[in-house]
């Protein structure tokens, strides 16, 4: 739970209780000099608005406590996983863009375009959780039925069995260990012609690289709501306005395919930057490469996140995760 919570916490449940950074009220926190303090809206302040966004920067958290949520729908929630076949990439696609301007908070979609194990060619995984009764959640995915997929299933769940069972299952075996490079990418436009051109580009690189067909491109769509109901400068999370995040996630055998992934991931984190609607290359910092530059990451944060570095870790005693002391040139999109 820490472990997610440190870079912000995004997630199926934001647009109903925000992010996890919104409902953490204290940490234990082991600093540089190797104190152990209580951080909260009440004591060091300026660290709890800092750890909310950029925590690995700033210390060791032993303990935190989290104000909890009333439960929706009981606890109960529909989860739909469906395969989609390549020839239907084109209508989900456009289907996802609709949700621009008319996603309900209830709502979390998560679409991974990978291999078929038996073809190799493209498809599509995609799992729609909704946040209260099965008629209404039903009536939602009936257009994805009309696009004839491979394979579909849907179920009532409860809230605490979601993670284990979404997208077949997939959470269970999505951590054992593989040759992967990860990108990542933010953005506020749902643009359907960019994910058609990124499901050609890694339809193709199937075909030229088979052993790079454990490569996938996972989309993430959350509503906002509860997101944006936080104010900006409330905490060191810079991307409130964030409608979707992209994990971009090459596998590899062979050197050649490994260096085609490396630049094959590049381009497509560029295609996203063309039409996400941000000026430049946005990233949650828990998806992110390792080579944006700060402002990348942190957004217009940065300033004051590096005094209060210098401050409280002034020999960078933690540098290992996307360190704010080291000034980078960043990405070029």
């Amino acid at each position: 739970m820490v472990g997610a919570t440190i870079g912000g916490g995004v997630g199926r449940w934001q647009g109903l209780d925000g992010l996890i950074i919104d409902s953490l009220l204290s940490v234990r926190l082991v600093t540089a000099d190797g104190s152990l303090i209580h951080v909260s809206a009440d004591s060091h302040p300026d660290l709890y608005w800092a750890i909310r966004g950029a925590a690995a920067n700033f210390g060791i958290i032993t303990s935190a406590t989290y104000k909890l949520s009333p439960q929706t729908n009981n606890g109960q929630m529909l989860s739909a996983d469906f395969i989609l076949p390549a020839a239907s990439n084109g209508s989900y696609f456009d289907m996802l863009q609709s949700l621009e301007n008319n996603m309900p908070a209830e709502l979390a979609v998560i679409a991974i375009v990978e291999a078929n194990t038996t073809t190799g060619e493209a498809q599509i995984l995609t799992n729609w959780v909704y946040f209260g009764s099965e008629d209404k959640g039903r009536e939602l995915i009936a257009p994805i039925l009309d696009l004839n997929p491979i394979i579909s299933n849907v179920s009532m769940l409860a809230y605490n069995t979601i993670i284990p069972n979404a997208l077949f299952k997939l959470g269970i075996t999505a951590c054992e260990p593989v040759h992967v490079k990860g990108y990542g990418v933010n953005y506020r436009n749902l643009s359907s012609s960019t994910y058609k051109t990124v499901f050609q580009r890694l339809s193709d690189f199937y075909a030229t690289y088979p052993d790079g067909r454990g490569s996938s491109i996972e989309l993430e769509i959350f509503a906002r709501q509860a997101v944006k109901a936080v104010p900006a400068h409330a905490t060191a999370y810079p991307w409130r306005d964030t409608r979707g995040y992209v994990g971009i996630s090459f596998g590899w055998n062979t050197t050649e395919t490994e260096q085609a992934g490396d630049a094959l991931g590049n381009l497509i984190r560029s295609d996203f930057v063309a039409t996400s609607g941000y000026d430049d290359l946005a990233v949650y910092v828990s998806y992110a490469h390792g080579d944006e530059s700060r402002e990348q990451m942190y957004g217009s944060n940065v300033p004051r996140l590096v005094k209060l570095k210098q401050k409280w870790d002034p020999d960078n005693v933690f540098r290992f995760y996307h360190d704010l002391a080291e000034e980078r040139a960043g990405v070029v999109t």
